[in-house]
Protein backbone atom coordinates (compact mmCIF):
# COMPACT_ATOMS: atom_id res chain seq x y z
CA UNK A 1 0.00 0.00 0.00
CA UNK A 2 1.30 3.43 -0.91
CA UNK A 3 2.17 5.72 2.00
CA UNK A 4 -0.21 8.43 0.81
CA UNK A 5 -3.07 5.90 0.69
CA UNK A 6 -2.24 4.73 4.21
CA UNK A 7 -2.18 8.32 5.46
CA UNK A 8 -5.47 9.08 3.72
CA UNK A 9 -7.18 6.13 5.40
CA UNK A 10 -5.68 7.04 8.77
CA UNK A 11 -7.02 10.59 8.44
CA UNK A 12 -10.48 9.29 7.49
CA UNK A 13 -10.62 7.17 10.64
CA UNK A 14 -9.33 10.03 12.78
CA UNK A 15 -12.04 12.34 11.45
CA UNK A 16 -14.66 9.74 12.44
CA UNK A 17 -13.20 9.15 15.91
CA UNK A 18 -11.81 5.75 14.96
CA UNK A 19 -14.88 4.01 13.48
CA UNK A 20 -15.87 3.66 9.82
CA UNK A 21 -18.12 1.39 7.82
CA UNK A 22 -17.32 -0.39 4.58
CA UNK A 23 -19.71 1.96 2.80
CA UNK A 24 -18.01 5.06 4.18
CA UNK A 25 -14.58 3.76 3.16
CA UNK A 26 -15.71 2.80 -0.32
CA UNK A 27 -17.28 6.23 -0.81
CA UNK A 28 -13.75 7.58 -0.36
CA UNK A 29 -12.43 5.17 -3.02
CA UNK A 30 -10.89 2.78 -0.49
CA UNK A 31 -11.09 -0.76 -1.84
CA UNK A 32 -11.92 -4.00 -0.06
CA UNK A 33 -8.40 -5.22 -0.82
CA UNK A 34 -6.92 -2.20 0.95
CA UNK A 35 -9.23 -2.62 3.95
CA UNK A 36 -8.30 -6.30 4.25
CA UNK A 37 -4.62 -5.42 4.02
CA UNK A 38 -4.95 -3.06 6.99
CA UNK A 39 -6.88 -5.68 8.96
CA UNK A 40 -4.18 -8.27 8.25
CA UNK A 41 -1.41 -5.86 9.29
CA UNK A 42 -3.18 -5.07 12.58
CA UNK A 43 -3.77 -1.38 11.87
CA UNK A 44 -7.52 -1.91 11.60
CA UNK A 45 -9.87 -4.20 13.52
CA UNK A 46 -13.03 -5.58 11.95
CA UNK A 47 -15.38 -5.17 14.93
CA UNK A 48 -18.40 -6.67 13.18
CA UNK A 49 -19.61 -7.20 9.64
CA UNK A 50 -18.97 -4.03 7.68
CA UNK A 51 -17.64 -1.92 10.57
CA UNK A 52 -13.98 -1.15 11.37
CA UNK A 53 -11.91 0.43 14.13
CA UNK A 54 -8.52 2.07 13.63
CA UNK A 55 -6.39 0.41 16.30
CA UNK A 56 -5.15 2.98 18.82
CA UNK A 57 -2.31 1.23 20.63
CA UNK A 58 -1.59 4.25 22.82
CA UNK A 59 -5.06 5.13 24.11
CA UNK A 60 -7.00 1.93 23.47
CA UNK A 61 -10.74 1.86 22.85
CA UNK A 62 -13.23 4.39 24.23
CA UNK A 63 -15.07 3.94 27.50
CA UNK A 64 -18.10 1.69 27.09
CA UNK A 65 -16.80 0.59 23.69
CA UNK A 66 -18.75 -2.67 23.76
CA UNK A 67 -22.03 -0.75 24.03
CA UNK A 68 -20.95 1.62 21.26
CA UNK A 69 -19.89 -1.22 18.97
CA UNK A 70 -22.96 -3.40 19.48
CA UNK A 71 -25.08 -0.42 18.39
CA UNK A 72 -23.02 -0.20 15.21
CA UNK A 73 -23.83 -3.86 14.54
CA UNK A 74 -27.56 -3.35 15.20
CA UNK A 75 -28.93 0.15 15.73
CA UNK A 76 -32.08 -1.21 17.39
CA UNK A 77 -30.34 -3.13 20.16
CA UNK A 78 -30.77 -1.91 23.76
CA UNK A 79 -28.27 -2.58 26.55
CA UNK A 80 -30.06 -4.27 29.44
CA UNK A 81 -29.95 -5.98 32.83
CA UNK A 82 -26.48 -6.66 34.31
CA UNK A 83 -24.72 -4.55 31.69
CA UNK A 84 -27.06 -1.61 32.22
CA UNK A 85 -26.72 -1.86 36.00
CA UNK A 86 -22.93 -1.87 35.58
CA UNK A 87 -23.07 1.18 33.29
CA UNK A 88 -25.02 3.14 35.92
CA UNK A 89 -22.51 2.17 38.62
CA UNK A 90 -25.05 0.13 40.58
CA UNK A 91 -22.90 -2.99 40.30
CA UNK A 92 -19.10 -2.92 40.47
CA UNK A 93 -18.00 -5.87 38.34
CA UNK A 94 -18.30 -5.77 34.56
CA UNK A 95 -20.29 -8.80 33.36
CA UNK A 96 -18.44 -11.44 31.37
CA UNK A 97 -20.90 -10.91 28.49
CA UNK A 98 -22.68 -7.77 27.33
CA UNK A 99 -26.42 -8.19 27.92
CA UNK A 100 -28.58 -6.70 25.19
CA UNK A 101 -32.25 -6.76 24.25
CA UNK A 102 -33.84 -7.04 20.83
CA UNK A 103 -37.42 -7.53 19.81
CA UNK A 104 -38.56 -11.08 19.17
CA UNK A 105 -38.89 -10.38 15.47
CA UNK A 106 -35.31 -9.09 15.16
CA UNK A 107 -33.06 -11.79 13.75
CA UNK A 108 -30.13 -9.55 12.83
CA UNK A 109 -26.76 -11.22 13.22
CA UNK A 110 -24.51 -9.64 15.86
CA UNK A 111 -21.14 -11.34 15.59
CA UNK A 112 -18.79 -9.34 17.79
CA UNK A 113 -15.24 -9.69 19.11
CA UNK A 114 -16.59 -9.99 22.67
CA UNK A 115 -19.24 -12.12 24.34
CA UNK A 116 -22.86 -11.03 23.94
CA UNK A 117 -25.89 -12.38 25.81
CA UNK A 118 -28.97 -11.63 23.72
CA UNK A 119 -32.46 -11.43 25.24
CA UNK A 120 -35.61 -11.32 23.12
CA UNK A 121 -38.43 -9.10 24.37
CA UNK A 122 -42.05 -8.91 23.29
CA UNK A 123 -42.98 -5.92 21.16
CA UNK A 124 -45.13 -4.36 23.91
CA UNK A 125 -42.18 -4.29 26.35
CA UNK A 126 -39.18 -3.80 24.09
CA UNK A 127 -39.36 -0.05 23.46
CA UNK A 128 -40.23 1.08 26.99
CA UNK A 129 -38.06 2.96 29.49
CA UNK A 130 -34.89 3.30 27.46
CA UNK A 131 -32.67 6.28 26.86
CA UNK A 132 -30.07 7.13 24.23
CA UNK A 133 -26.49 7.79 25.31
CA UNK A 134 -24.64 10.05 22.89
CA UNK A 135 -20.85 9.95 22.51
CA UNK A 136 -18.53 11.29 19.84
CA UNK A 137 -17.84 7.68 18.83
CA UNK A 138 -21.51 6.84 18.30
CA UNK A 139 -24.79 6.51 20.18
CA UNK A 140 -26.28 3.52 21.96
CA UNK A 141 -29.57 2.74 23.67
CA UNK A 142 -29.84 1.51 27.24
CA UNK A 143 -32.73 0.71 29.54
CA UNK A 144 -33.27 2.80 32.65
CA UNK A 145 -31.73 1.50 35.90
CA UNK A 146 -35.23 0.91 37.29
CA UNK A 147 -36.37 -1.24 34.39
CA UNK A 148 -32.98 -3.02 34.32
CA UNK A 149 -33.44 -4.14 37.91
CA UNK A 150 -36.93 -5.51 37.22
CA UNK A 151 -35.76 -7.38 34.12
CA UNK A 152 -32.86 -8.86 36.04
CA UNK A 153 -35.22 -10.17 38.72
CA UNK A 154 -37.66 -11.54 36.15
CA UNK A 155 -35.03 -13.39 34.12
CA UNK A 156 -33.00 -14.73 37.05
CA UNK A 157 -35.73 -15.60 39.58
CA UNK A 158 -35.28 -19.34 39.08
CA UNK A 159 -31.49 -19.41 39.22
CA UNK A 160 -29.64 -20.40 42.36
CA UNK A 161 -27.12 -17.84 43.64
CA UNK A 162 -28.73 -15.23 41.40
CA UNK A 163 -27.52 -12.30 43.51
CA UNK A 164 -30.90 -10.56 43.39
CA UNK A 165 -30.83 -9.41 47.02
CA UNK A 166 -27.33 -8.00 46.60
CA UNK A 167 -28.33 -6.05 43.49
CA UNK A 168 -31.49 -4.73 45.15
CA UNK A 169 -29.36 -3.55 48.05
CA UNK A 170 -26.99 -1.79 45.63
CA UNK A 171 -29.92 -0.21 43.79
CA UNK A 172 -31.31 1.06 47.11
CA UNK A 173 -28.16 3.17 47.48
CA UNK A 174 -28.37 4.54 43.94
CA UNK A 175 -29.11 8.28 44.11
CA UNK A 176 -30.88 8.54 40.74
CA UNK A 177 -33.38 5.72 41.24
CA UNK A 178 -36.98 6.31 40.22
CA UNK A 179 -39.21 4.29 42.53
CA UNK A 180 -42.36 5.31 40.66
CA UNK A 181 -41.00 3.96 37.39
CA UNK A 182 -39.65 0.89 39.18
CA UNK A 183 -43.07 -0.11 40.49
CA UNK A 184 -44.85 0.80 37.27
CA UNK A 185 -42.60 -1.42 35.19
CA UNK A 186 -42.70 -4.19 37.80
CA UNK A 187 -46.45 -4.32 37.18
CA UNK A 188 -46.08 -4.24 33.39
CA UNK A 189 -43.42 -6.97 33.46
CA UNK A 190 -45.67 -9.22 35.60
CA UNK A 191 -43.32 -9.57 38.54
CA UNK A 192 -44.75 -11.76 41.25
CA UNK A 193 -46.51 -10.38 44.30
CA UNK A 194 -43.54 -11.24 46.52
CA UNK A 195 -41.10 -9.61 44.09
CA UNK A 196 -43.17 -6.43 43.93
CA UNK A 197 -43.40 -6.37 47.70
CA UNK A 198 -39.62 -6.71 47.94
CA UNK A 199 -39.22 -3.72 45.59
CA UNK A 200 -41.85 -1.69 47.45
CA UNK A 201 -39.68 -1.90 50.57
CA UNK A 202 -36.90 0.10 48.86
CA UNK A 203 -36.61 3.60 50.27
Amino acid sequence: MLLRTFEKISELFEASYGYLTTGELKSEKITTVQINELVKSGHVERITHGVYWWVDKKNGKPENYKMIEIAKANKNVIVCMESALYFYGITEDEPAALSVATSRTDRSAMKMNFNVFRHYFSENLFNKYFRTISTKYGDFKIYSPDRSLCDYIRINRGNQNNGIEKIISAYSSYDAKNLSELMKYAEEANLSKSEKYMLSEIK
